[in-house]
């Protein structure tokens, strides 16, 4: 078994811990043991596979924190633990995983900031750590990670406003900011994304009292631009697009004042959502 380079055990109900003699499989590439029962740690003899490219353990039961012992698999491109019971902080080791094109690490239990050299991982496509427990600033530096398509930090608890750098971004089709307890202004160098299509600021604060909301029509796209400060329930959200409306998606931003600045809106002409 010390040739195989390839195991698929995804969507099964295969339960217990992940065996620690995995590690015996020097050979494998491939390792996928996506939506399973699988419970206890991440064993660190996983850190023997120094091959492998694809690790795939997202949809379990996994707890625990994510072992330094993974550090030693440098040629990762995919990487995805989401949807587990994983605590602890996103581990600095994946800043020098150069060759990660995907991670995916959303609804866990993580703490702690995003690391200010994840920007090493150039090569990034996607990047989602939503749905967990993190603060702090998001690093300015995330805009050197200009093959990033899709950015998802949705449900967090940063601090301090969207960075100008995310304008750098220049690949970026997907962002999504809600829930995140930011405050500032959508900074204006977003309007460089041109390939921009879904963006999404909604806030979690309280609706924001103005009685009644002016929605406008852009681009099939309904979003208010008449409150102090912008949310998810204006009074005329009947009159926005069907798939919209049902996911509560209008343009709004997490504590941002004033208005949306309408040049701005026009000028993103790929959005599909806001």
């Amino acid at each position: 078994m010390t040739a195989l380079t390839s195991l698929y055990l995804s969507s099964n109900r295969l339960s217990g811990g992940i065996p620690p003699a995995i590690g015996a499989l020097t050979s494998l590439q491939q390792l996928f043991l996506s939506k399973n029962i699988l419970a206890e740690s991440i064993p660190t003899e996983m850190g023997k596979l120094l091959q492998l490219q694809s690790l795939h353990l997202d949809n379990n039961e996994v707890v625990g924190s994510i072992p330094d012992a993974l550090s030693a698999l440098t040629n990762l491109d995919h990487l995805s633990m989401a949807a587990n019971h994983l605590v602890g902080a996103v581990p600095n080791f994946l800043t020098s995983f150069v060759l990660l094109t995907h991670l995916y690490l959303h609804s866990n239990r993580l703490v702690g900031s995003i690391p200010a050299h994840l920007s090493r991982c150039v090569h990034m496509e996607e990047l989602s750590l939503s749905d967990n427990l993190l603060t702090g600033e998001l690093p300015s530096s995330m805009g050197a990670m200009t093959n990033l398509r899709s950015l998802d930090l949705n449900d967090n608890n940063f601090t301090g406003s969207i960075p100008a750098s995310i304008g750098s971004l220049k690949s970026l089709t997907y962002l999504n900011l809600c829930l995140t307890n930011l405050a500032g202004t959508i900074p204006t160098t977003i309007t460089k994304l041109r390939h921009l299509s879904h963006l999404y600021v909604y806030p979690t604060a309280t609706p924001c009292g103005a009685g009644r909301c002016e929605v406008v029509q852009y681009s099939g796209t309904a979003f208010c631009r008449a409150c102090t400060k912008f949310c998810d329930t204006c009074t005329k959200v009947a009159r926005a697009p069907p798939e919209c409306k049902k996911k509560r998606r209008l343009c709004s931003s997490n504590s941002c004042p004033g208005r949306i600045c309408i040049p701005f809106i026009r000028s993103c002409k790929g959005f599909k959502c806001i």
